[in-house]
């Protein structure tokens, strides 16, 4: 029984049935943006970043994660997808990009896919 219940959980926790408002609207918007890929994302609003991997890193997991096919520098995933843990989104940029999570001080982070960008460069260039 228990497992059934607990495979029960988690077909609701990933049914888009049950989205937080927040989460509604985001993807509602997102419905009318252009779709943007990782690299695309990358050239188009960190064309002189310093290691234009990191930008479209941190878009191809955003969009794997969280089942969107765009995320551009303003969006606060946090706020949208409340949801989620943003932990959890973290480690796994990080870990996309090689940087141990230990070394992410979660306090500095907003939110945005921009503050996210910025915070995984400081990282690299300081290792």
């Amino acid at each position: 029984m228990c497992g059934l219940l607990s495979r029960l959980l988690k077909i609701i926790g990933e049914s888009r049935l049950f989205m937080s408002v927040q989460e509604r609207d985001f993807r509602q918007q997102a419905t009318k943006r252009k779709t943007v890929s990782p690299d695309e994302f990358a050239k188009a609003f960190y064309s002189s970043h310093p290691c234009p991997n990191i930008p479209a890193s941190v878009s191809q997991v955003l969009c794997t994660e969280l089942g969107i096919l765009a995320v551009f520098p303003k969006d606060n995933i946090a706020a949208s997808f409340p949801d989620i843990d943003f932990d959890e989104v973290v480690k796994d940029v990080a870990e996309e990009l090689d940087v141990p999570f230990e070394h992410i001080d979660l306090s500095r982070l907003t939110g945005t896919v921009d503050n996210l960008v910025e915070e995984m460069t400081h990282i690299r260039m300081s290792m």
